[in-house]
């Protein structure tokens, strides 16, 4: 396990903007950028970035997100959530995850709580694999994050006290 000031190295990767290659960065207070933030990061700097983001987006008819889900909605018939019965609000899920693919085999009605069970429930911890808190990762290393700034963070008195409360 890296210690509070130690680099661990992760292979550079280029930005999604300019093509340069990306080094993981130092913060202000010396301490390594996490790996959750070095994987979530696309861009080597602020500038680029916004550069990206103001780019003109071509609109495409095909994959259109609203008249998709529309056409979804008045392919599955009205009715009650498919798996707990409820029919309060009552949405239109794709069972293989493509919001493209409206076949009737492939919709199914359900809930809001079933509908987000089915699309959070499988979020894992990128540390340990336990189920997701907050920012992806688990309660531990969630609460670790917060209070230390890095998930990988332990405060050793942590590991000490059952020792010096048996002597």
């Amino acid at each position: 396990m890296p210690k509070l000031n130690e680099i661990v190295h992760y292979p550079p990767k280029p930005c999604a903007s300019c093509g340069q290659m990306m080094r993981r960065k130092r913060q202000r207070n010396g301490v390594w950028e996490s790996r959750h933030d070095w994987e979530a990061r696309k861009y080597c700097n602020p500038t680029r970035m916004s550069a990206a983001y103001r780019q003109p987006k071509v609109p495409d008819a095909e994959a259109d997100w609203t008249t998709a889900h529309e056409r979804a909605r008045r392919l599955k018939p009205h009715g009650p959530c498919e798996r707990c019965g409820s029919d309060r609000y009552v949405r239109v899920h794709h069972k293989d995850g493509d919001w493209r693919h409206n076949d009737p085999g492939n919709l199914e009605r359900l809930c809001q709580s079933c509908h987000l069970k089915e699309h959070r429930g499988r979020r894992r911890c990128l540390i340990c694999g336990n189920p997701v808190k907050g920012h992806g990762y688990c309660s531990k290393h969630y609460q670790r994050w917060k209070k230390y700034g890095d998930p990988y963070m332990v405060n050793i008195n942590e590991w000490t006290q059952p020792y010096r409360d048996a002597v």
